[in-house]
């Protein structure tokens, strides 16, 4: 764009110099001259401020509240990624086989009666784009 800018104003600029209009003639076309340069400016100014600012969206980052202990019930929150979500728990060193689904985000889940306190619990969610995310707390 700078350089079809400065290509309009130098034409300009040259024919201003060469011309042999005089007075108010030349006047009156510098002007005319002036107003396609601003309106060129213009026009070619929006174009590329709408390409440079409209860049790409920023990712939407899957993330994993930290998981709080409630009683007999771990909670977490999913935020980010896309729904719906694709979640596991484990307790202590065993892994959890079973896959469940939260559709909203948050995962409430009962801790099995077996869990000792000190153990570690496990959450490993997986958004619908398959991007992952893993948490580990002390029970």
């Amino acid at each position: 764009m700078a350089i079809v800018t400065v290509l309009i104003a130098l034409i300009i600029s040259v024919w201003v110099v060469a011309s042999n209009a005089k007075g108010d003639e030349l006047k009156e076309r510098f002007s005319y001259s002036k107003d396609v340069l601003a309106t060129l400016v213009g026009i070619l100014g929006t174009i590329l401020g709408f390409y440079f600012g409209s860049g790409e969206t920023v990712a939407n980052t899957l993330m994993l509240a930290d998981v709080r202990v409630e009683g007999d019930k771990a909670v977490a929150h999913v935020a980010g990624g896309v729904p719906p979500y694709r979640y596991s728990i484990s307790f202590g060193n065993v892994d959890s086989k079973s896959i469940k689904i939260s559709p909203d985000g948050w995962i409430v889940e009962s801790l099995p009666g077996v869990a000792d306190r000190g153990e570690k619990i496990k959450i490993v969610v997986i958004d619908s784009k398959d991007r992952s995310v893993s948490v580990i707390k002390d029970y």
